[in-house]
């Protein structure tokens, strides 16, 4: 395939893939991902995030809010004699935890929802890799209008703050016993709600392979996804939408809970671990295999469709080239070779009319003109080419076969537009028309003529290159090389002219350089560059049509 193939490849696709409607259509391709059991992908679940500690400044002060809360709750208790012995207001109070002075902050039963609304970017970078390929695409989440414009994190919170019983008089947490309505003298204050969280302007960078699988087909690897904001080095932007504490939370006020939980959640380094959250469960292994299993199974559709099926290739990028080797000798196959040459309009090829063709021979030692007029050829679409005659490199080299199916074999062709009609191949390769014969400076003579080819072969190149988009719009086929190629010893020429001169005529007439003249002159005219430049043009045509056709209809 080539770097630039793959290019040509992703470039065709990736519009395709921000086209509602289509079955390309990113947002419909992942609704519709499931994984072993047949259960959707989407959203995805998570049964904890740790989001762990909280430090600096946003430690500080979510501390600070639990633990004021906490002592306002103490004096509460103190005062209506809930602590056993008795204290006084003032005798203690209470701390963060010497050595566990953070809060911590987890989630459970967490749902990432909204990742449909997905936007494959153009940037791509490709390189090969052994038999395949690896690359990175770029996804931009909540781009579509009529789809979540935000990736919506919600499920439950656990905010947690270890709290130690301090001696206001020795500064140290107390050695007495007592007994309270929690544990004497350290225990956790832990509080818990739920919470919906908003996330724009996430991106996410692809790390992905395209190999073999054991059958030699083609099968998506995903790395590793790595989530960020629209810039490379940006972030996305969190908005939490809903806090709603339980009303039972113990050691502080609701709206003491409320405030610290909020401020774990709006700080930058809650939010921090929460995108880093984000991408864990976009990388868990089970995740990224109904990733990739998902894509392979589009992959592998999308070229079953356009191209042809293949199996047990060696690499990458013979899997596609056996595809097409397979799809141009398939009479199934919109690419078979019969049905494409006949598909050829401008020029035609099958019927094809050379031009008049004159050279001279000897009739009985004296100098004879013959020209052949109202030339017309048939069976050149009676070809096909066996998969060693059809290389890629990058565009194609080919070598067909003639007359390798019955005279009178029936072909299905289709034009661009779509209409379709039987059409009869001839075999073998024949040139008819007109010959007319001077000998000398007498009156010429005229009558019809064959010329049969037996057995023939028609060498092409055609070049191709992605036009300037690198894709199907600007796709360009080019036609440097075609010529018939024969031996003599196959070719027969039989002129009805001349009545007792017939026999010398013909005689002449396949002599080898003779017979050699004829095929020279037809190669002259179909390998003149005008002749190419129409034929490249309209192959580009076909295969432009056939394409779109095959991915959009």
């Amino acid at each position: 395939m080539g770097e630039g193939l793959f290019r040509f490849v992703f470039n065709t696709l990736q519009p395709r893939m921000a086209q509602a409607g289509t079955r390309f259509y990113l947002p419909t391709v992942l609704t519709d991902l499931t994984d072993d059991g047949g259960d959707r992908v989407l959203p995805p679940h998570a049964d904890r995030w740790q989001l762990g500690t909280l430090t600096g400044d946003t430690g500080t002060s979510v501390t600070g809010l639990l633990v004021s809360g906490f002592n306002a709750t103490f004096g509460r208790e103190i005062k209506k004699g809930q602590i056993d012995p008795p204290v006084t207001l003032g005798q203690f109070k209470g701390i963060p935890t010497p050595g566990q002075e953070e809060p911590t902050l987890d989630v459970s039963d967490a749902t990432v929802d909204g990742l449909q609304n997905a936007r494959l970017e153009p940037e791509l970078t490709v390189t090969r890799e052994g038999a395949g390929y690896r690359s990175r695409v770029t996804i931009a989440f909540g781009t579509f209008p009529d789809l979540p414009q935000a990736v919506t994190l919600t499920g439950t919170y656990r905010l947690a703050q270890s709290i130690s019983i301090e001696d206001t008089k020795t500064k140290q947490v107390t050695t007495e016993h007592h007994t309270a309505p929690f544990d004497w003298p350290t225990f956790v204050a832990a509080g818990s709600g739920t919470f919906q969280v908003s996330v724009t302007d996430l991106w996410a960078d692809v790390d992905w392979t395209l190999t073999l699988d054991g059958e030699g087909q083609p099968a998506v690897g995903i790395d590793a996804l790595t989530v960020r904001g629209a810039a490379e080095d940006g972030h996305p932007t969190l908005t939490l939408d809903q806090l709603t504490p339980e009303p039972n939370n113990p050691y502080a006020d609701p709206s003491i809970w409320k405030n610290a939980a909020t401020e774990a959640f709006t700080s930058a380094q809650g939010q921090a671990e929460l995108v880093a959250r984000i991408q864990d469960t976009l990388n868990q292994p089970d995740n990224r295999d109904d990733l990739a299993r998902g894509l392979t199974t589009n992959l592998r559709s999308v070229l079953d469709r356009t191209v042809g099926t293949a199996s047990g290739s060696a690499s990458v990028d013979d899997n596609l080239f056996d595809r097409f080797r397979a799809a141009v000798n398939d009479p199934g196959s919109d690419y078979y070779l019969p049905a494409a040459v006949f598909g050829i309009t401008s020029p035609t090829l099958d019927p094809y009319s050379p031009d008049e063709i004159d050279f001279q021979v000897d009739v009985l030692g004296t100098p004879t003109s013959v020209t052949l007029t109202d030339n017309r050829m048939v069976g050149a679409a009676n070809a096909l080419t066996p998969a060693g005659n059809l290389a890629f490199d990058p565009g194609v080299t080919a070598t067909a076969l003639l007359s390798t199916l019955p005279d009178g074999t029936e072909v299905e062709v289709r034009d661009p537009e779509g209409r379709q009609e039987d059409r009869t191949l001839t075999a073998p390769l024949t040139l008819t028309g007109t010959a007319t014969v001077t000998i000398s400076d007498q009156d010429p003579f005229d009558g019809p003529y064959t010329v049969t080819v037996s057995h023939a072969s028609v060498d092409i190149t055609l070049p191709t290159s992605g036009g300037s988009h690198n894709a199907l719009d600007t796709l360009t086929i080019t036609c440097t090389a075609l010529a018939v190629s024969a031996d003599t010893d196959d070719i027969t020429v039989d002129a009805d002219i001349g009545d007792g001169f017939k026999q010398v005529i013909n005689d002449q007439l396949n002599q080898p350089e003779n017979k050699r003249e004829v095929l020279d002159r037809v190669n002259e005219e179909i390998g003149d560059r005008d002749f190419l430049t129409r034929l490249g043009a309209t192959i580009t045509t076909n295969v432009r049509a056939m394409l779109t056709e095959r991915l959009d209809g």
